[in-house]
């Protein structure tokens, strides 16, 4: 199975591990709970044409802390957007549950809060900061205007945007020069450009090209999540499509249901974060993925996403916390493979060793509607797993199940995790696979765009990624 990137020079290995520390008191009134740090390891060779010119790259994400809003006096309510300022090193926190912003420093320390006043019944869906340092709050039909303090100076003026009346904004930027681009959704979906004083400009209509327009990124050409469509999309001020990749899949890179974007200033990559499963995922500048983290013992539907100028990843999810994570990447040279007179042995065309080369994951097998039993089916294509194991004894692999989207949240989570027990106990009884190898992950059910029966049933699954050698 040939992966989405077309790339046979992109092989990542995971290793998660978690380690206990102590953060301790950053004022008297802020205690920070003791928190994990986790470790994630992506390993990826480079796609150079010699064998001396690789190195490995390894990047590690080290959880720092969280922030929930106690400080404040108020826990969040629900996190509808997160902006950072750099310049200031500050957390803008678009708490729409209680109507208000809270803003924090880098590391969690509350600085203000103030009370929405102003965007009539309109929902907030976004938030950023003008060039004179106002706040702009986006409604899904209007921008309201705060200065730093909260006060509230009024509705940015609009009314001269085509189509006014049908605006369903969902993002909102401000780029170097001080214009001011909102992004739209639903049939008149669209990218528009206004000056600092809110005057039309000019706009960029989906019209085929995206349905949807979410984490506006509009550092050069426009970059977002047209996540109607399951794809991030690039376009310039003209219109022209500079970049497009995303597929539905639970596979490395994949979309499920995403929810966010943002990108990388220091490093230009791409950070989507996926409700439904559960992950946040980093792509290279090109769209190709590098790596992914969370998962549901970590993550509970994660919703929002921003990256400051250091690469560190603040992440929103349903449990109304923001988790900050810092990014490492250590570069190692890969020594150079010596040439001998000796023939080469024949590369194996094994279906499993090529599944593990292009997605570090074994061959999955598919399951009935609500059933957790394997069939013979089933047993041929996990007796070649099983196969594929016992040669290499020092792999690990995560057992992943999942469900179609029928049913409820709570009834699917525990069919996959049937059907992943079921896999388990077949390698473990049946393979004689030494269980401290497997690891069973539950994900429950899989949201697809497509309703049909075959795309469902796509969704009835077990796959297996490979988290250690």
């Amino acid at each position: 199975m040939k992966n989405f990137f077309e790339s046979d020079n992109i092989h990542i290995m995971f290793t998660v591990s978690a380690i206990c520390r102590s953060l301790g008191a950053r004022l008297s009134t802020v205690v920070f709970f003791l928190s994990l740090l986790l470790v994630l390891a992506a390993t990826v060779s480079a796609a150079d044409t010699t064998p001396e010119d690789r190195v490995k790259r390894i990047f590690r994400l080290n959880y720092l802390h969280s922030i929930d809003g106690r400080t404040t006096g108020v826990v969040f309510g629900a996190i509808n957007a997160l902006y950072i300022d750099d310049e200031a090193d500050e957390l803008y926190v678009l708490d729409g549950g209680n109507r208000r912003v809270v803003i924090t420093q880098l590391d969690g320390i509350p600085l203000y809060s103030f009370p929405l006043l102003g965007g009539g019944e309109s929902d907030v869906t976004d938030i950023a900061l003008d060039a004179d340092g106002n706040v702009l709050v986006s409604g899904s039909r209007d921008i309201a205007v705060y200065d730093y303090k909260g006060k509230y100076k009024g509705l940015l003026e609009i009314s001269g945007v085509p189509a006014a009346d049908d605006l369903f904004i969902q993002s909102i930027a401000v780029d170097g020069d001080g214009l001011i681009h909102i992004g739209t959704s639903g049939a008149d979906a669209r990218i528009i450009t206004l000056d600092p004083s809110g005057k039309f400009i000019s706009q960029v209509e989906g019209k085929g090209k995206f349905i949807n327009v979410r984490g506006l990124d509009a550092r050069g050409d426009f970059t977002f999540l047209d996540s109607g469509g399951f794809r991030v999309l690039r376009i310039n001020r003209e219109g022209k499509v500079m970049l497009a990749f995303g597929r539905i899949s639970s596979l490395l890179g994949g979309f499920s249901m995403p929810s966010d974007l943002a990108v990388g200033k220091a490093s230009d990559r791409i950070y989507v974060v996926d409700a439904n499963r559960f992950q946040a995922i980093v792509y290279d500048s090109e769209g190709k993925p590098l790596w992914e983290f969370g998962g549901s013992r970590l993550f509970r539907w994660p919703r929002r996403i921003a990256v400051d100028d250091d690469d560190r990843v603040y992440v929103a999810d349903g449990t109304n916390q923001v988790r900050v994570f810092e990014i490492v990447e250590i570069v190692e040279e890969v020594q150079p493979v010596v040439e001998t007179k000796v023939e080469e042995a024949p590369q194996a065309e094994d279906e499993v060793e090529k599944m593990v080369e292009e997605e570090a994951r074994l061959l999955p097998v598919y399951f009935d509607l609500d059933s957790a039993e394997l069939d013979d089916e089933d047993r041929e294509v996990l007796d070649k797993d099983a196969e594929w194991l016992k040669k290499n004894p020092d792999i690990k692999i995560n057992v992943q199940g999942y469900a179609d989207e029928r049913g409820s949240d709570e009834y699917n989570l525990g069919l996959s995790e049937r059907r992943a027990k079921a896999v388990m106990d077949y390698f473990i009884e049946e393979a004689s696979i030494d269980p401290s190898r497997l690891k069973v992950v539950p994900y429950g059910r899989v949201m697809t765009m497509e309703k049909t029966e075959e795309a469902m049933a796509k969704s009835r699954r077990v796959d297996f990624l490979v988290v250690a050698e």
